[in-house]
């Protein structure tokens, strides 16, 4: 960590060196402003705590061609495990996913990053935030406003910035320091990297029910050859090492190469600017995360490519008023705010459901001419263009319908979402 005092003064500092924090950084410093980002791991990338899928459209975003070394794997299909047994199988006609190697993704961001000119510091953990009130908001200045303490080993440091960005996770301390709300939900997550060979490595494998993942699920992904990404959520952190127990023992207890625990936030605040503190979260930090599947990558990455314009610009013009940087607010939700809404609705329906009604709908979707559209239409970044081309068909929603009861409250649920996925954006 350099300690000259030219190092301690920064246009943009982001808390947090996975995706979203390096994208954020490596857009706003190829806008021209100077930036630091703080990892507190050791290194880039470590520890994977990520299943590694992204979409054909995040890849995109990322800029990562389907060739590079970084995927692994391209995913067509997937197995459904019902929790009575039943299993529903998905092959879609061209890629759906890709596996990455995690690290080297990181990696590569972190290389761009460099490249744009972006500081990493990587050991390095913000402990502490003093936020200057009595400045001139009617001036136009660079002037720091934020002083962000940092520890490094026994080392600790004070750093000015003009403007923070939150990039540090589900349970992040910035969040906190701006006194922005927690995510509504927390899933959390074990999952193991294994020595198992997953089918033909082309298709993920879901598992559903109380007694797998209760309120979430379980998953089994196709990693690097000879290895698989074995794992499950749970909003219920009780008893999730004897889940994930029982979950490794369906694949006779492969060796485990490594293991790791994380947290899922579903579900945004209500806000992710703090405007008098000049803060931005983005990420996991903000909840930017899908609440049907979990997957953050590719929400984050968009969200983060706003954060790091709107900071630039924020700081380029030398007027960080609240307007401006509620300009990143209102970029992030017209991109992916109603998805995220539609997905905690569909999370709503999910959870209300018990394994039987939940056996029953699997069964109704393996139905060869809903497995058909799903085949077709399936988008594991905007599921809700699924239900809607459902939708377009009343007698095979009708069908699906008919597998749940038909009062109270899930219904209600299930007539709610389907009226909010027609109404359309």
């Amino acid at each position: 960590m350099p300690d000259s005092d030219r190092n301690r003064n920064w246009d943009v500092i982001v808390v947090g060196g996975g995706p979203a924090g390096l994208t954020a950084a490596r857009v706003a410093a190829e806008a021209g402003v100077r930036v630091l980002v703080l990892e507190e791991h050791p290194q880039v990338g470590r520890p994977v705590r990520c299943t590694g899928l992204l979409s054909p459209r995040g890849l995109e975003e990322a800029g990562i061609p389907p060739d590079s070394q970084i995927v692994l794997r391209a995913i067509r299909g997937g197995i459904i495990h019902a929790p009575d047994g039943f299993r529903m199988e998905i092959e879609a006609p061209e890629p759906r996913a890709y596996v990455l190697d995690r690290a080297a993704f990181d990696r590569e961001l972190a290389r761009r990053a460099r490249r744009a000119g972006v500081e990493i510091w990587t050991g390095v953990r913000a402990v502490g935030l003093h936020i200057n009130i009595d400045i001139d908001r009617d001036r136009a200045n660079h002037a720091p406003t934020l002083e962000l303490r940092v520890r490094h080993g026994a080392e600790q440091l004070t750093l000015a910035a003009t403007l923070l960005i939150g990039a540090d996770g589900a349970e992040g301390r910035v969040a906190r320091w701006a006194g922005l709300g927690p995510p509504r939900e927390l899933i959390y997550t074990l999952q193991a990297e294994v020595a198992y060979r997953l089918g033909d490595g082309s298709r993920v494998e879901v598992f559903l029910g109380e007694r797998t993942a209760p309120g979430f699920f379980a998953w089994a992904v196709p990693a690097g050859a000879g290895r698989a990404r074995i794992g499950l959520g749970s909003p219920v952190r009780q008893n999730l090492r004897d889940h994930f127990v029982r979950l490794l023992e369906r694949f006779g207890n492969p060796p485990i190469l490594e293991v790791h625990g994380g947290v899922i936030p579903l579900g945004p605040p209500a806000r992710t600017v703090a405007e008098d503190e000049h803060i931005l979260l983005v990420g996991d930090a903000a909840a930017q995360v899908k609440p049907t599947s979990g997957g953050g990558l590719y929400t984050g990455l968009v969200c983060a490519r706003f954060a790091g314009e709107v900071a630039a610009e924020a700081v380029k013009r030398g007027e960080l008023s609240p307007n401006i940087l509620q300009e990143y607010e209102r970029r992030w939700r017209a991109a992916i705010g109603r998805e995220l809404e539609l997905g905690l609705l569909a999370r709503g329906v999910f959870t209300k459901m018990d394994d039987a009604s939940l056996s029953g709908l699997i069964r109704g979707l393996a139905h060869p001419e809903i497995l058909a559209i799903i085949e077709q239409y399936g988008d594991i970044d905007y599921p809700s263009r699924l239900l809607k081309e459902l939708l377009k068909r009343p007698k095979l929603w009708g069908r699906l319908l008919g597998l749940l009861p038909s009062r109270g409250s899930l219904a209600e649920m299930v007539k709610r979402l389907a009226s909010q996925v027609e109404r359309g954006p």
